[in-house]
């Protein structure tokens, strides 16, 4: 997607550093956050916190800074993102998704 010429895209990568799952997400903000997972298993939830962000010219600059992925079975699940401005939490992206078949 390209918005007056320029990239919106947003692309998020997943994998494992050791038996550590992460992320590190390429945002539209123009900054790459890496969080670290913890699974609950009986919440059925993958919890993710910053522990590092590339691109990032101030503390006050927003980026994504939490991400939580519930799974609801096995054809949903619902990510709630976290931005962070000005050192606080600013809004949350809530989407939920639908396996199709």
């Amino acid at each position: 997607m390209v918005d007056n010429g320029r990239p919106v895209e947003m692309t998020t990568l997943y994998y494992l550093d050791g038996d550590q799952i992460k992320l590190t997400h390429y945002c539209m903000a123009g900054n790459q956050p890496t969080m670290k997972g913890s699974y609950a298993s009986e919440a059925k939830t993958l919890t993710f916190d910053l522990v590092s962000i590339s691109n990032l010219k101030t503390p006050n600059d927003g980026h994504m800074h939490h991400a939580t992925y519930t799974f609801i079975d096995n054809d949903h699940f619902k990510t709630i993102w976290t931005f962070r401005k000005e050192q606080k939490d600013a809004f949350t992206e809530d989407v939920t998704y639908v396996r199709t078949k």
